[in-house]
């Protein structure tokens, strides 16, 4: 936060000796909304635009404040300036795809994603946003497919491992270790297919989130517990997977949400 309180003030003295210096707004505007100032922010961005209104980037930046705000119209309404400004734009793009995704509008958010891999296919938010979008409408079997782009994106870190992802083949005689990836409901959410990897022969190792250590080291569906913080410089496993990844492998739907 410091750094874009520094940057804040920086941008309002340059404001302050030249009022049309767009890009001090643009970039005052952007140092606000990352400090969660998004009335400010809103503001010094419609600003920058009035006095640029051919730049595709101000009109990004001011649809994701008004995003923020919650003021999704509005901020769809700028994504599609930004695109038709500047094709070739792939934020825009996929600023666009999230905003129509978050007003419920999947269908189209689904088409505007398309567009931007058809121009970026490997753009890892266009498929994050892509794959929630996915999942939204209930495409369960692409929506986890296209999940896994989550560790390509700023969303999501993969943890490194010597050993072999899972891709669902047979587990007799083999251990397992399924990995926590992110927040605590998210874990207990999907530690329902741990059940089913047993039933497939395999020995599930768990490692599991701070906290829920006396929850799941008494549960049925995990054989071993792995503490937080456990050193994995010695991996006695055969395979492991991140605790989301499993709905992709167990070919998840609507009607096979395990209990």
């Amino acid at each position: 936060a410091g750094r874009y309180e520094q940057a804040v003030s920086y941008y309002r003295q340059a404001v302050d000796r030249n009022p049309g210096f767009s890009q001090a707004l643009n970039n005052l505007g952007t140092a606000l909304r990352h400090l969660r100032r998004f009335s400010e922010s809103e503001a010094a961005l419609q600003e920058a635009v009035r006095l640029n209104p051919a730049s595709a980037g101000y009109r990004n930046n001011l649809g994701a404040a008004c995003l923020s705000r919650g003021k999704t119209r509005d901020a769809i309404a700028c994504f599609e300036k930004a695109v038709s400004l500047d094709p070739q734009f792939i934020q825009a793009r996929a600023s666009l795809g999230t905003a129509l995704k978050e007003a419920g509008r999947i269908d189209e958010a689904l088409a505007v994603f398309d567009q931007g891999l058809a121009l970026a296919p490997g753009h890892p938010a266009l498929h994050w946003n892509r794959a929630l979008a996915l999942l939204m409408k209930g495409d369960f079997e692409a929506g986890w497919e296209a999940y896994e782009w989550r560790f390509k994106s700023e969303h999501s870190r993969p943890v490194s491992f010597r050993s072999p992802v899972w891709q669902g083949e047979d587990l007799t005689g083999r251990t397992i270790c399924v990995h926590c990836e992110q927040g605590v409901g998210d874990t207990f959410m999907f530690a329902r297919y741990l059940k089913g990897i047993q039933e497939r022969g395999g020995r599930v190792l768990f490692k599991c989130p701070e906290g829920t250590e006396a929850f799941f080291g008494h549960q049925p569906c995990v054989d071993e517990l792995m503490l937080p913080g456990a050193s994995l410089q010695v991996e006695n496993f055969d395979v492991q997977i991140p605790l989301l990844s499993l709905a992709r492998v167990f070919h998840t739907r609507m009607d096979t949400i395990p209990d």
